[in-house]
């Protein structure tokens, strides 16, 4: 702590005052610092309100500041009390300024050991002590100017407010001078210093498992807060007491151990922590067993130093008790007479081993059973209990030999001896009718350390007492197998089956055979042959025979019979790729030798013995002259060329041959191979489809190819000049059929609505409706248009497309419907009177004859002559032959047929009908 204040500490008068003498020179002004005190005077303030007339109290950063209110020569000598809080209890004490005012000079004098300086500060008085510097001697040796400290230490745990030590600087003559103070951890708030006399305290208990050291930095400062000494550190160790009991870790304690183990196994470590002193003999732990549940205290002991646990006794049973409660404790210093300790419970878990035997439990076995029973079936359970657990309870059951054990079988299911019929059983033939069996039951899992318990099993008795019932017959085997020849006959007895009744009842034989190869004989059981065998369709056959009563087969018994088919020699070698041989021969290549590709390869669907090796024989055919059959001995051969050069006009060749198989008899097969001769690449590629073999084709062959290309090209030709020729025609045609239509005339037809109306009561109506019968479509096809004459006509105008005349001719169907039409308008008598005008067909724009409407005529239909028609062209022959009064021969003297009047006209007026005729 900085001090820079002007202190002297003065004896106490008994009340625990505290004087200082202050000196106020009278040259001071108001406003001077006479007095700085440091921040261990807390909360410093005027005992009495009216002391603050003369002086005033400020806060500086170090502590106080004592301050003039007025001029130093208004200063009397007076007594200032002050008090403050020291921090101890909250208590407050007094400090006594004992103001004095004089000039400002230093003067020194000693009476009876107190020294006063007088200066500008004024006067310093302390009491001296006698205290002897650590490092001076007994003979009064002069005091250098050092620190005097040492290292101090304090027991935990002391109550507050004890005095640790007294510190003094070497400066420090007794004469209140030298003011202390602390720093560093721990300062203020568990170590004061008093400032003037150096005296260290401790203010709170300590606690040496918190903290067991404290380094505090001590410094002095003179009057004016100028260090005297640097600062000095001092350590402050806190002593050790016994004030912590051994600690256990936290939660249950846990420890397994096999039973039946060996006395001084080890089973854990125990292991507790004292947080005092491990140096002390109260730091030092030793372990006990306390009273336990049970008798655990006599089967554990505990190591007193190392805490280790282990076994005093070797009869361990975990079937007696599996779990035992250990209660340890832990004491520090037992030998000392205050001393703690603490408490834990150790559990210990005895772990199962194999030393205990299976029991049969609900005896005795006396299981009744049929005598018909299965072979198979289930005739009893037997059941142990093991004391022992998991897999130590584990057993096996063995039938003992002897006895009736060959009847019977075992097996362990489900930790149960399933007891089985192995034999049929008789009770005929079986003393007492009761079967004897010895079962033992034995532990499969068995500890070798465990040997000198001896053998851990148990055996029990089981007696199977057997009932009579009707028994079916039986067969003297489940699987019968035969053997017959393919080529048995019908009839050929195979082999007998055999059963017997145990009670000797006659029985019967019957057959289950979906194939219907074969019958069973219903006396003697004998099996044959009932259909054609062959074994390349089939080599074995499955059938199902029975014994008993024709109608109760349920309540018979059953066997199966198998049947193979053993092979004869009854089928020739035959190609593998069909009866159709061909190899290639390469006319190409004219080395003699060749070989000829593929190979001819056969199989035979006989067994091996009957089969291969082949043997391929040629015959006496020409072409033999050219090749020879070379037999590869693996169920192929080869053709070979046996001389250079073809004839390249020879394309094919046939060579009838000869394959016998290794069979008995041995049987043979004749085939023909044909060779072809084709060209062959340099890699042996054939190119039989290649038309050139020998680089030209027969004349002939050309010959017949040229006049089909020629006859080709002259009908193409043909047809193209036709239908060029057609082509021109019609568009001749067409061009004069569209040509001019200036004298084309369009009239209008005047509606009247009522009897005598004038011409202005009209309305007109484009007659181009009415112009046509039919016309071309957008498809080019002729397509007719029917009038509807029902009713009145529109007066709507409408466009019609051009006419396009049809340049074949008219059909003679036009013709028929003109006339059929024009009769029933003529005829119709019924319907209302007004003009009207049909026309059934137009001639077109492009005539030359212009319109030939009778309206423009200006003439009746009577008065017409159409002769003058024939002069116009052929054009207008039609018309000249539908209103002519004959019919013109053309030129190449054929007779035309007349056609369909281009323009026929009915109309009927408002003052009468007119008619026209054809």
């Amino acid at each position: 702590m900085e001090t820079i204040a002007l202190l002297l500490m003065l004896a106490t008068l008994g009340n625990a005052i505290t004087t200082i003498p202050v000196h106020v020179p009278q040259a001071a002004q108001t406003g001077d610092v006479i007095l700085r005190l440091p921040k261990v005077f807390r909360n410093l303030d005027f005992f009495e309100i009216e002391d603050g007339v003369m002086l005033k109290i400020t806060v500086a950063t170090y502590g106080y500041e004592i301050k003039l209110r007025v001029p130093g020569n208004a200063v009397q000598s007076q007594n200032v009390l002050l008090k403050y809080n020291s921090g101890e209890n909250g208590e407050y004490k007094l400090l006594k300024l004992k103001l004095r005012s004089e000039t400002p000079m230093l003067r020194s004098t000693k009476t009876e050991g107190i020294v006063e300086h007088r200066g500008l500060f004024g006067k310093l008085m302390s009491y001296s002590h006698d205290v002897t510097n650590q490092d001076a001697t007994s003979h009064g040796r002069s005091r250098q100017r050092r620190w005097v400290f040492n290292s101090y230490s304090v027991k935990e745990n002391r109550d507050p407010d004890q005095l640790i030590a007294k510190i003094r600087s070497s400066y420090d003559n007794f004469t209140g001078t030298v003011v202390y103070s602390i720093s560093g951890r721990g300062a203020d708030s568990l170590f004061q210093i008093e400032p003037l006399t150096g005296r260290l305290f401790v203010k709170q208990k300590l606690d040496r498992e918190m903290q067991s050291s404290y380094k505090l930095n001590v410094s002095a400062h003179d009057s004016m807060g100028n260090p005297l000494d640097p600062s000095s550190e001092i350590t402050i160790d806190v002593l050790d007491e016994n004030d912590n009991a051994p600690e256990f870790s936290a939660g249950k304690l846990h420890a397994r151990v096999k039973e039946r183990s060996p006395s001084g196994t080890k089973v854990t470590d125990v292991i507790a922590h004292d947080a005092d002193d491990p140096t002390q003999p109260y730091g030092q732990i030793r372990y006990s067993v306390l009273p336990s549940p049970g008798d655990a205290a006599t089967k554990f002991i505990i190591h007193h130093e190392r805490g280790t646990v282990s076994t005093i006794t070797s009869n361990l049973d975990r079937e007696e008790s599996d779990t035992y409660e250990l209660v340890i404790q832990a004491r520090d210093d037992p030998n000392a007479r205050l001393s703690f300790s603490s408490s834990t419970t150790l559990t210990i878990s005895v772990i199962d081993v194999n030393d205990n035997p299976p029991v049969f439990i609900n005896e005795p076995y006396t299981p009744r059973v049929p005598e018909d029973s299965k072979i198979g079936s289930e005739v009893v359970r037997l059941s142990t209990t093991d004391a022992d657990e998991a897999e130590n309870a584990q057993s096996v059951y063995i039938i003992e030999d002897g006895g009736d054990s060959a009847y019977f079988s075992i097996e362990t299911l489900d930790h149960q001896g399933v007891l089985k019929v192995k034999k049929r059983l008789d009770y005929e033939t079986t003393p007492n009718h009761q079967y004897h069996v010895k079962v033992r039951a034995r532990n499969t899992h068995l500890d070798p350390s465990l040997a000198y318990l001896g053998a851990l099993d148990d055996v029990t008795d089981v007696v199977i007492t057997v009932t009579d019932v009707n028994e079916p017959p039986e067969f003297t085997e489940v699987n019968f197998e035969f053997l017959v020849r393919e080529d048995a006959i019908r009839g050929f007895p195979i082999r007998a089956v055999t059963a017997s009744d145990p009670e000797g009842d006659i029985f019967s034989y019957f057959m289950k055979d979906e194939s219907k190869k074969f019958a069973i004989d219903p006396i003697s059981g004998m099996i044959s042959v009932a259909g054609k065998l062959d074994r390349e369709d089939k080599d074995t056959y499955d059938v199902t025979v029975y014994a008993g009563s024709p109608g109760a087969l349920e309540q018979g018994s059953s066997a199966r019979v198998t049947i193979s088919i053993s092979d004869v020699n009854d089928n020739p070698p035959r190609p593998l790729g069909g009866d159709k041989v061909e190899v290639v021969l390469c006319d190409n290549r004219h080395d003699k030798g060749q070989i000829l590709y593929p190979s001819i390869k056969f199989s035979d669907p006989d067994s091996e013995s009957n089969g291969a090796p082949f043997k391929f024989y040629s015959t006496d055919d020409d072409n033999y002259k050219h090749f020879e059959i070379i037999n590869n001995n693996d169920g192929s051969a080869n053709l070979r060329t046996v001389h250079k050069g073809y004839s390249s006009s020879i394309r094919e060749y046939k060579l009838p041959f000869i394959v016998e198989d290794n069979g008995r008899p041995k049987l043979n097969a004749s085939y023909t191979i044909t060779v072809r001769a084709c060209q062959c690449t340099d890699d042996g590629e054939e190119l039989c489809d290649v038309i050139a073999l020998t680089g030209a084709l027969p004349f002939e062959m050309l010959l017949v190819i040229l006049a089909v290309v020629v006859l080709l090209l002259v009908f193409v030709v043909v047809l193209i000049t036709v239908r060029r020729r057609r082509h021109n025609r019609a568009e001749l045609l067409l061009k004069a059929s569209i040509s001019s239509s200036e004298d084309d005339v369009r009239e209008n037809i005047i509606t009247y609505n009522e009897e005598g109306g004038g011409e202005e009561d009209t309305a007109a109506f484009d007659l181009s409706a009415l112009q046509r019968d039919y016309c071309s479509s957008s498809s080019g096809s002729q397509v007719k248009h029917r009038l509807d004459f029902s009713s009145p006509p529109s007066t709507k105008v409408s466009t019609v497309p051009p006419y396009v005349p049809n340049l074949n001719g008219v059909s003679p169907d036009i013709r028929d419907f003109i006339i059929d039409r024009k009769s029933a308008e003529d005829q119709d008598d019924a319907k209302l009177a007004f003009d009207s005008l049909q026309i059934y067909a137009y001639e077109g724009e492009g005539s030359d004859a212009g319109s030939l409407s009778s309206l423009a005529s200006g003439s009746d239909d009577s008065e017409q002559n159409y002769d003058y028609l024939r002069d116009w062209g052929p054009r207008f022959d039609r018309l000249a032959n539908i209103y002519g009064s004959g019919r013109p021969q053309l030129s190449d003297g054929e007779t035309r047929t007349p056609s369909p009047a281009n323009s026929h006209l009915s109309s009927r007026g408002t003052m009468g009908r007119r008619k026209t005729a054809l």
